[in-house]
């Protein structure tokens, strides 16, 4: 026999059952909320030292069905430079991205520091006002070194190979006389040192974007006790880096860059020379250049009388035409393998 259920215990039941279905109404009815942004990113080096990062900006934000538009408050990449497709957007009424729609951009990283690894910082927000707490960082992973591009000239040569008449042409083999033109490059010290970077800079040379100009003026001066050694490099020419070596074995540096004139003094006497390094650095390659400075008696000076120490002399005397010769002759050699080995625009 079946006693009856109490009241009690009846509503009860009712009572956890509907709590339970109104439970899980909630669970499949309510919105599901996950806002934030992820981005990776991956770089390789090129043959000339440049970095080629990609990165991939992504993010998690949606309604029920419904993909979120969003905006990048924070977006800096480390080093600095411009990255194509994603920026940070300013506009606070403007959301460019839309959530699960991947963007790709890419940066170009020139004279990157050896073992540099990219990165950037970002933060995203919704145009419902959701998205990232706080601030995060992505590094890039080291890919190695980029595949080389294709050449599409390649396919062009064909015809130069349809050209065997060429090589049977006597003027061909008088053309060894012309690459024994660059020791002409250095006359001697007496002639006009401008001229001598400006004869082995034929126009069969390629010009790239590096401007060079070979409008560098020497500072020579000499008294009866110091010597004074420097360059004034003009404004649309390259830095230049100076190394004196004296006799007594006082080493110095010295970087002047353009639109500078600086110099360095040094006592001397008869016997004192100096040994002057002259270097350029471009594309990652630095070219130097050698030549060794005497001090000479000036000219019309009494040294041994008690007359030296006077003011600089400048004008006529032999040493300091000699010693502004072959700094200019130093300038002019390193400019000129600057021109030669990475094919520089060189203007005389």
């Amino acid at each position: 026999m079946n006693l009856p259920q109490s009241p009690l215990r009846r509503f009860g039941s009712l009572a956890a059952g509907t709590v339970l279905g109104l439970a899980g109404v909630a669970v499949v009815a309510s919105p599901a909320f996950a806002h934030h942004s992820e981005v990776t990113g991956e770089y390789c080096k090129t043959a000339s030292g440049d970095l080629v990062v990609t990165w991939n900006l992504d993010a998690v934000g949606q309604r029920v069905g419904e993909a979120r538009p969003y905006r990048l408050t924070t977006w800096k990449p480390s080093p600095a430079g411009t990255v194509t497709n994603i920026a940070a957007t300013e506009d606070e009424d403007k959301f460019p991205y839309t959530a699960g729609t991947v963007v790709t951009g890419t940066q170009t990283i020139t004279g990157a520091e050896p073992g540099t690894a990219p990165t950037v910082v970002y933060k995203a927000k919704f145009d419902n006002g959701n998205g990232d707490i706080h601030s995060k960082t992505a590094t890039a992973v080291d890919k190695g070194t980029c595949a080389p591009t294709e050449q599409p000239p390649a396919e062009e040569q064909p015809p130069a190979e349809e050209q065997p008449p060429a090589e049977e042409q006597p003027p061909a083999e008088e053309q060894p006389p012309a690459e024994e033109q660059p020791p002409a490059s250095q006359p001697p010290v007496s002639e006009s040192p401008s001229a001598s970077p400006s004869t082995p800079a034929t126009p069969d040379l390629p010009a790239e974007d590096i401007p060079v100009d070979a409008d560098i003026k020497d500072i020579f001066e000499v008294t009866c006790d110091t010597m004074t050694i420097g360059l004034d490099n003009p404004t649309d020419s390259l830095p230049i880096d100076l190394h004196y070596k004296t006799s007594k074995g006082e080493e110095r540096n010295l970087t002047i860059n353009p639109g500078e004139a600086k110099s360095e003094k040094f006592s001397a006497s008869e016997g004192f020379t100096v040994d002057l390094t002259i270097s350029v650095t471009a594309e990652g390659e630095t070219f130097s250049e050698t030549v060794t400075i005497p001090w000479e008696k000036p000219a019309g000076e009494d040294c041994d009388g008690g007359t030296g120490g006077g003011l600089p002399v400048t004008g006529a005397a032999a040493g300091g035409i000699a010693g502004g010769a072959a700094a200019l002759l130093a300038v002019g050699a390193v400019l000129f393998m600057l021109a030669r080995r990475r094919k520089v625009k060189f203007t005389a």
